[in-house]
């Protein structure tokens, strides 16, 4: 049986035909969750209360990777457990393409600074720090952004938007963001831009 769901398939699921568990810790959910999500850690989930063993337990971490593992865990105790492939970064990278990209950037930024303060973000960049990657974005392609877009479109990227299963060094990903196709490599730790290509006009940048 299939351990995992993507989240297309998630998005089809009947309401009330499944639970939704995010098993991140503390700090990273206080910074953003899928909405109606139970956080669970993972060392209480099969002696939990919460989870009903006439739905579909569905198990999220950050990108899909811890959350295999806790949805194995639960089949094995006779749970209907899947894995959310992506995790919350897929969740994340989905709204940011549904939304007005302007509207969703402003947001973030309000969000940040009135919700989290300064001292507060510090502490989850460093909570973060472990599994983020380090991003060379060029000035000059950087800068095809508004202002207000880059400390977002660099957060995305720290976070790794490659799929979990695939980590080919040679391999040029993308990702699209405010209306750009993003392109870059990852080699080691380090995530480099190498080009963007404007949907609207076709145009691509170097």
């Amino acid at each position: 049986m299939k351990n995992s769901i993507s989240l297309e398939e998630f998005k089809l699921l009947p309401a009330g035909s499944y639970q939704l568990i995010d098993i991140r810790g503390e700090e990273e959910i206080a910074h953003g969750a899928i909405p109606g999500a139970a956080a669970i850690p993972q060392d209480a989930l099969l002696e939990n209360e919460q989870l009903d063993r006439t739905k579909k337990q569905v198990i999220c971490c950050s990108r899909g990777k811890f959350s295999v593992e806790a949805a194995e865990e639960l089949a094995e105790a006779g749970y209907d457990a899947v894995s959310l492939e992506g995790g919350y970064i897929a969740w994340l990278l989905d709204t940011v393409k549904q939304q007005e990209a302007e509207d969703y950037c402003k947001e973030v930024e309000k969000s940040i600074r009135k919700k989290f303060r300064k001292t507060i973000w510090c502490r989850f960049v460093k909570a973060v720090k472990d599994y983020e990657l380090e991003v060379s974005f060029p000035a000059h392609l950087l800068a095809h952004f508004p202002e207000e877009k880059r400390e977002a479109v660099i957060y995305v990227l720290k976070q790794d938007p490659r799929p979990a299963y695939q980590r080919d060094e040679t391999r040029r990903y993308g990702v699209d963001f405010a209306g750009f196709d993003v392109r870059f490599h990852v080699k080691g730790q380090v995530l480099t831009v190498c080009e963007l290509e404007e949907r609207a006009s076709g145009m691509i940048f170097r």
